[in-house]
């Protein structure tokens, strides 16, 4: 499946069920669901070590102190100067942590230390044969290991990478510098550390990223669960025959578009439009025919009314309304000339009508800056009224509301 099907939300929650059910030992997602786990990962890898770095410093000077203090300065040879080396590197990553640097790329950044470290751990016994502390930090390194592992949050590959590269790195320390080394200790100690480190690593970020998968399949059901609300939610407000608004969603924006003009000053304007002859057309063609009418005048109205603020809504059996913000009588006079004239381009044929061989409709319209003594259904009131006034005279027309 291609990345661009799989940044699609049903095809990703598909992919994610069959990634789930499936029983395989590698440790990679399908994209693009690898790269947000990557990077949810490494944002908490980088908020955890940034807590911790302190405190670990802190520790492994306390673990230093504690070990000069019982073993004593005459027994521990050359060990203070690699124990520096490993303050070094925490002292560099806690740099890294404080320039918010480890945010950007935390596995290569911390792979490139932790190469280091293992390196260093790898020939660190070479360097103190003979101390006291020979054996405890051939020890040592299997705790190192863990740490590479586990402690630092590496994603499997970037910790085995940089295992790798340590190795490389204490080969080549070996070669160049003639170190003795105990390979029997060191192979012991490290191969025992790596592979328990391996295991743990590998056990967890398998349960991360079906975790991770999880979590991805529940945003998605909560997304898919939140269009289907707010799709109800649109169908709630729409007129089912004709797609428009319905007579709900019409009050509702009627009453915010008032109390808009009334804060801006600004007039606001209704049409009331009503089908002539409408009942005759359905019994003699059928209300079939008439619901198509319908649809086609929904259409007709609708075109009229381009602006982001206007609206068209069904108000009613054949009656529709357009509401108008910011529209003054000019304007509406304008628009309701336009409205009869697309009707009458239409050219629907109506046999039944008493005023013309096609359909026709009539209109009403009202325009009033809204004030605070006044209520939001006196303008619907008023334009209601100059519909029938123009049914009265003839139909095919329009008349103009009281003030």
């Amino acid at each position: 499946m291609t990345e661009q099907n799989n940044n699609n939300p049903a095809d990703q929650h598909g992919v994610i069920l069959s990634h789930l059910s499936r029983r395989d030992f590698w440790l990679r997602l399908p994209a693009p669901l690898e790269a947000d786990f990557c990077r949810e990962h490494d944002h908490r890898a980088v908020d955890g070590f940034n807590s911790m770095i302190g405190s670990v410093a802190l520790l492994y000077f306390g673990l230093g102190a504690a070990l000069v203090l019982f073993s004593g300065i005459s027994n521990i040879g050359f060990w203070p100067a690699s124990y520096a080396v490993f303050m070094v590197l925490i002292v560099t990553a806690w740099l890294l942590s404080v320039a918010d640097v480890l945010r950007h790329n935390y596995q290569l950044y911390m792979a490139a230390l932790v190469s280091v470290a293992v390196g260093f751990a790898l020939i660190h016994p070479s360097i103190i044969q003979g101390s006291e502390m020979y054996y405890l930090v051939h020890e040592g390194t299997i705790f190192v290991m863990v740490i590479v592992f586990l402690g630092l949050n590496l994603l499997l590959p970037w910790a085995l990478m940089a295992t790798v590269a340590g190795v490389l790195i204490a080969t080549t320390a070996v070669l160049a510098f003639d170190l003795s080394v105990d390979w029997t200790m060191t192979a012991s100690t490290f191969l025992g550390g790596a592979l328990l480190g391996m295991v743990l690593r590998y056990r967890d970020e398998r349960q991360l990223r079906r975790e991770h998968l999880h979590a991805r399949l529940l945003v998605l059901d909560n997304e898919r669960i939140q269009a289907l609300a707010n799709q109800l939610e649109r169908l709630s407000f729409l007129d089912g025959l004709t797609g428009l608004a319905n007579r709900r969603y019409f009050d509702s924006s009627l009453d915010k578009a008032w109390r808009s003009c009334q804060r801006d000053d600004t007039p606001l304007t209704v049409i009331m439009l009503d089908v002539d002859f409408f009942k005759p057309y359905n019994d003699f063609y059928g209300h079939q025919r008439g619901d198509q009418v319908l649809r086609d005048l929904a259409q007709t109205i609708s075109a009229q009314a381009v602006r982001p603020q206007d609206m068209v809504a069904r108000y009613g059996g054949e009656e529709f309304v357009v509401l108008l913000p910011a529209v003054d009588q000019e304007s509406a006079q304008q628009m309701v000339e336009k409205i009869l004239h697309a009707v009458r381009q239409r050219n629907l044929p109506h046999e039944k009508s008493a005023c013309a061989d096609h359909v026709t409709v009539s209109a009403g319209v009202a325009t009033r800056v809204p004030q605070p003594y006044m209520h939001a259904e006196s303008l619907v009131a008023a334009a209601d009224a100059a519909l029938y006034q123009a049914k009265r005279d003839g139909r095919d027309c329009w008349r103009r509301g009281a003030e």
